[in-house]
């Protein structure tokens, strides 16, 4: 599930704490424009010094309301998930069980984005937009994290790099990643920092109760891959870009950003999100891991006349874990943090996947070609996989599962797709 730069609010990051804080009031912040002003320009300096690059030109920021904020994450979704793919993934997920038949994905995401977003940068007019429902004391916080986006903009142009990688959901995500991280660990940073010289208080934790800001009961209730697509951005990309930093500045206190890191990964993103998962899999030149290409087979041999493929997409490893028995994540930041949060044993050892969607009139198959690193892998996936009434096929370190219309067809239609994909050895 792709959700490009500018798609996500600030406060999902920040959210993170809601589950551990209750509050009795929250104040409003003051949002004249004489005041919105003055901050942007005191903060401007604070966000260069964090993440060491200068401002190009000047960031404008406005106040809004949620529901202009519903619409422009609207307009993001269209962009950047038209309406035909959005439809083709949703069958997808529905036919993976991801997915409860019929789930409106795009209001669903919206929904979700409207309860958390408390501040989002938009790429196509170069603003930062506020909500005005935001508490005061967090107000800050989250403009130091929306004018990082700014500033990594300006400086990477992060919306191209988004279009270039539109070919590659799971390169995309990892993107994102990249660019989410980078919003996070400047906005720790500056909260750890603001805290220990008593700039703000802890009430800027305790607020996050109150003016629906924080509020969870969307994103809780949430189907695993909309939570996963939401917040992994977040945490793994902070983790990922934190672990990065194997310089002295890491046991700083406060604690220092290892700006080059971040840089790299802008110039060089990572390949997928199992890099992320793994982060050793890209910083460590040992242990660096490629993507394994898939052979390019057309398969309507396989399905015969009437079928088309309509779509195709990665999962990548983290909604891959979904398929084989992980819940996905909860807003506790005591186990986010944690790899088991995300992945587990049947997942581990990917090595690449794609998905395909076929279609004859009303009835649709999925595709899933998944390879691994070793056959044990491969084996532990589809022991542990977690879809019903599913056709499956393993050979070496490929699976290939069909689901769909699938299920009640008489031809083993998996096997035929391996049969395609990989050849048996004594065949020319």
């Amino acid at each position: 599930m792709k959700l490009p730069f500018g798609m996500r609010g600030t406060s999902m990051g920040l959210a993170l704490w809601s589950a551990l804080v209750t509050a009795e009031s929250a104040a409003q912040p003051d949002t004249t424009a004489e005041s919105i002003e003055a901050l942007t320009n005191r903060l401007l300096p604070v966000v260069e010094s964090h993440r060491g690059l200068r401002f190009l030109r000047p960031v404008p920021v406005e106040v809004v309301s949620d529901s202009v904020a519903r619409l422009h994450f609207g307009a993001r979704l269209t962009k950047f998930y038209p309406e035909d793919e959005l439809a083709a993934e949703s069958r997808v997920y529905e036919q993976l069980g991801l997915l409860e038949p019929g789930t409106d994905l795009a209001n669903l995401l919206l929904d979700v984005l409207e309860e958390q977003a408390g501040g989002y940068y938009d790429p196509d007019a170069d603003t930062f937009y506020v909500l005005g429902d935001v508490p005061a004391s967090l107000l800050e916080v989250i403009m130091v994290h929306e004018l990082t986006h700014a500033l990594d903009d300006q400086h990477f142009d992060v919306d191209s790099t988004f279009t270039a990688l539109a070919h590659d959901e799971d390169r995309q995500n990892a993107f994102g990643a990249v660019v989410e991280g980078s919003g996070t660990l400047v906005m720790a940073s500056y909260m750890i920092e603001a805290l220990a010289t008593g700039a703000i208080g802890l009430e800027a934790l305790l607020e996050l109760e109150e003016t629906g800001f924080g509020q969870t009961e969307q994103f809780a209730t949430a189907p695993p891959v909309v939570r996963c697509g939401l917040l992994a951005p977040y945490v793994l990309g902070e983790i990922f870009l934190s672990y990065g930093d194997t310089t002295a500045a890491a046991a700083a206190a406060p604690p220092a950003i290892d700006t080059a890191a971040i840089d790299r990964a802008f110039r060089d993103p990572p390949a997928f999100t199992e890099q992320l998962l793994h982060p050793e899999k890209y910083w460590d030149e040992s242990s660096r891991d490629l993507p394994r290409a898939l052979p390019a087979v057309d398969l309507g041999a396989v399905f015969g006349s009437g079928w088309r493929k309509r779509a195709e997409g990665v999962l990548g490893e983290v909604l891959v874990a979904l398929l084989t028995g992980s819940e996905g994540p909860q807003l506790d930041g005591l186990k986010l943090t944690s790899a088991d949060a995300w992945t587990n044993p049947g997942a581990a050892g990917w090595g690449s996947d794609r998905w395909e969607l076929w279609t004859d009139g009303d009835r649709h198959r999925t595709v899933l070609v998944t390879s691994w690193d070793t056959e044990a892998d491969a084996t532990e996936f589809l022991s542990t996989l977690h879809i019903p009434d599913v056709q499956v096929a393993r050979r070496g370190d490929t699976v290939v599962v069909v689901a769909g219309s699938a299920s009640g067809d008489a031809v083993n239609l998996s096997q035929a797709c391996l049969e395609l994909l990989v050849p048996r050895p004594d065949r020319h």
